[in-house]
C-alpha cells in the first residue's frame, strides 16, 4: 500500500474525510459520468498535487477517468452559507463531453472562478434566525 500511495495509485492513510469524500466522488464519477461536479472538502483539497497525496491521488483518478478539476478556497459564509469555515470547493469537468483540451479547461476554470468571486456576499449574521435557547 505504501509503495501504491507513493505513486498515486491508492488514498493515502489516516487521511480522514478528505480521502472518503475523494473516493466517494470517484465512485459518483464512476456510477454517474456527470458533465460537471462540484465538491466541498477541506481546505488540504486546495492544495496542489505536489503537496498533498489525497489531492494528487483525487486528481490522478479523474484525469483517467477524462475530466480536469480545478479547486480554490472560499469562505462558506461568504456565500450566504449557514458556516464560517475555509473550505476547498473543486470544480470537475468531463472534457469530451465539452470537446475541449487540458487549456479550455483551465480557461473555463478562470470564467468559474471569476463568477464565483462576482457572487460573494458580506457574511451573513445567523443569530437573528437561530431558534431560542431552551436550556
Amino acid at each position: 500500500l505504501a509503495e501504491a500511495e507513493s505513486r498515486g495509485d491508492a488514498l493515502p492513510r489516516g487521511k480522514g474525510s478528505s480521502g472518503s469524500t475523494s473516493q466517494n466522488l470517484i465512485d459518483y464519477v464512476n456510477a454517474r459520468g456527470p458533465s460537471i461536479a462540484v465538491l466541498e472538502n477541506v481546505e488540504e483539497m486546495a492544495k496542489d498535487e505536489e503537496d498533498s497525496l489525497n489531492v494528487k491521488w483525487l486528481h490522478g483518478q479523474l484525469r483517467a477517468k477524462g475530466y480536469s478539476a480545478s479547486a480554490k478556497l472560499h469562505w462558506a459564509n461568504e456565500f450566504a452559507l449557514p458556516q464560517a469555515r475555509l473550505r476547498a470547493w473543486t470544480v470537475v469537468i468531463k472534457l469530451s463531453d465539452f470537446g475541449i483540451n487540458e487549456q479550455e479547461a483551465d480557461a473555463f476554470f478562470d470564467g468559474v472562478w471569476a463568477v464565483v468571486e462576482k457572487t460573494k456576499v458580506d457574511a451573513v449574521k445567523l443569530e437573528p434566525y437561530l431558534l431560542p435557547d431552551d436550556s
